[in-house]
């Protein structure tokens, strides 16, 4: 069955910077594991009979990593709702 991929799995960017963002890996070793994902993707992909063009799929990968980037940068820990839910205090002193 050959399909059109449209949109590459988030995971790609999880597998970018998960552990970077977790202190277990070294950010300046993102080039070589981009290095080593991204083709092997691109080569499952091609393995199961997608097709899929490179440069969209970077495009994919990379534009869910941003938006994986940002969500996860956000202060939830302000959020007034989220303290009504948890009944914590903030410990953002701008929100308080």
């Amino acid at each position: 069955m050959t399909a059109l991929l449209l949109v590459p799995q988030p995971l790609l960017g999880q597998m970018l910077v998960g552990l970077a963002h977790t202190g277990q890996s070294d950010p300046s070793a993102r080039p070589d594991i981009d290095a080593a994902i991204f083709p092997a993707y691109l080569e499952g992909l091609a393995a199961e009979d997608y097709r899929a063009v490179p440069a969209q799929v970077r495009l994919g990968y990379l534009g869910s990593l941003a938006a994986r980037s940002a969500l996860s940068a956000l202060p939830l820990d302000c959020c007034p709702a989220r303290r009504l839910r948890t009944r914590k205090p903030s410990s953002c002193t701008a929100c308080d």
